[in-house]
């Protein structure tokens, strides 16, 4: 079958449950331009993927379609299986070299700094809305957010920040434009590289080279730093704030102190993984994976969304938030040696930035009720196209004139 973005991200629930249904875990599909592949929906089978690196390798260069030359020139999703000079693509000795690297450099950021950046940020956007009483909360908060604070920490230009945001979501969408906008990115983290090695400074790029990483190295880990780090914060933060707008009960249990923004951001992680497909794995060996016969050279799609909702394992439908609140095992960072590098970043990016939301705009709710939610077709990351939200902007004017001020940390 195709794989296609439009259910997946509308119902992923029912959706993944029909793949199940006639599939099983491992479902064979097709990407754009009738590519195959498998895609992984059962939490067993995805952990068995992620975790053994001899049977499922991502060195994509195995992959017998790119070995054969059959991979479309054009391929918008190329960029996502193009090996490169970072810790995606690299095992063994290299992999822990780069990956050591990137997380020395990430340490060296420091909490005070972060949260400091996270609150200015987020205080300046909403300041840019907070008059009008209504506010499209992704175009305007969920998707600059994140990127405006990438953007400082890895040291890039604050001209750069809107720029890299249209470039990275174009990349990440998959669709006509994704292969221009990679060229485009590459180019500004090339500059940006070379602008710090001729002028160091205290930036996760400048911490990159002095961990003796080439210009390549670094140009390559930024590139999955920024893709990744933007995607999966932006959708994470978006999705956290569908459920506050959409969901009266959620706000309720928030002001009475039933919930925390935490335990929200958990449930979001399980039953609207902001990452939906990882691209991917290749099978080094003929085997039975779960019940599917693959081939040597077969390239595996990892749906942590599939996994999530896995109907085996936990019903096949949304968790209730005392379950996912409390539970930890779901695979939105990923399993194995290959698991998301910067889990911490993540979280402190949208915890600060739905937490400062909810404190000046405790209120916030859908502006048009009735109005289903247009998600963004990507079959990579789950993210609301358009959110339109309301509240009083008197009330927040008055919450506003309580906060301390951030200060200089």
């Amino acid at each position: 079958m195709p794989l296609s973005s439009t259910e997946m991200v509308a119902d992923p629930a029912a959706f993944y449950a029909t793949l199940r249904e006639h599939g099983g875990p491992v479902v064979p599909v097709h990407l754009d331009g009738e590519v195959p592949a498998w895609l992984v929906i059962g939490y067993d089978a995805c952990n068995t993927v992620l975790r053994d690196g001899l049977l499922f390798t991502r060195d994509l260069g195995q992959w017998h379609v790119t070995k054969q030359g059959l991979l479309p020139q054009d391929w918008p999703i190329g960029p996502h299986v193009q090996p490169m000079r970072n810790m995606l693509f690299a095992s063994g000795h290299e992999h822990q070299r780069l990956r050591g690297a990137f997380k020395t450099s990430l340490h060296k950021v420091g909490q005070r700094r972060l949260h400091a950046t996270i609150t200015r940020v987020a205080d300046r956007l909403i300041e840019g809305f907070v008059e009008d009483g209504q506010a499209d909360i992704v175009g305007q908060y969920a998707v600059p957010l994140p990127v405006a604070v990438l953007t400082q920490l890895f040291g890039f230009p604050p001209e750069d920040a809107e720029r890299l945001q249209r470039t990275i979501l174009t990349l990440l969408g998959g669709g006509e434009g994704a292969l221009d906008a990679n060229v485009g990115l590459n180019a500004m983290i090339e500059d940006h590289v070379r602008r710090r090695r001729q002028e160091p400074r205290a930036d996760i790029v400048t911490w990159l080279l002095e961990a003796d990483l080439s210009d390549e190295e670094t140009r390559e880990t930024v590139w999955l730093a920024i893709n990744a780090g933007v995607g999966s914060t932006t959708a994470w933060a978006a999705n956290t704030c569908e459920v506050l707008a959409r969901a009266e009960d959620a706000r309720t249990d928030l002001r009475s102190m039933l919930r925390d923004i935490p335990g929200v951001m958990a449930e979001v992680l399980w039953n609207h993984a902001p990452v939906q497909q990882v691209i991917g794995r290749v099978a080094t060996a003929d085997m039975d994976l779960h019940g599917t016969r693959v081939r040597r050279g077969d390239l595996l799609i990892i749906s942590p969304a599939g996994a999530n909702l896995d109907h085996d394992r936990f019903g096949g439908r949304a968790l209730r938030a005392d379950y996912v609140e409390s539970n930890a095992s779901h695979l939105a960072w990923g399993s194995g040696a290959h698991e998301c590098p910067a889990p911490g970043l993540a979280t402190a990016i949208v915890r600060g930035g739905v937490e400062r939301l909810w404190t000046r705009l405790d209120d916030i709710h859908l502006a048009f009720p009735g109005q289903p939610t247009q998600w963004s077709p990507s079959i990579i990351v789950r993210l609301p196209a358009r959110l339109d939200i309301a509240f009083d902007p008197v009330r927040a004017r008055k919450r506003a004139a309580t906060l301390a001020p951030i200060g200089d940390r």
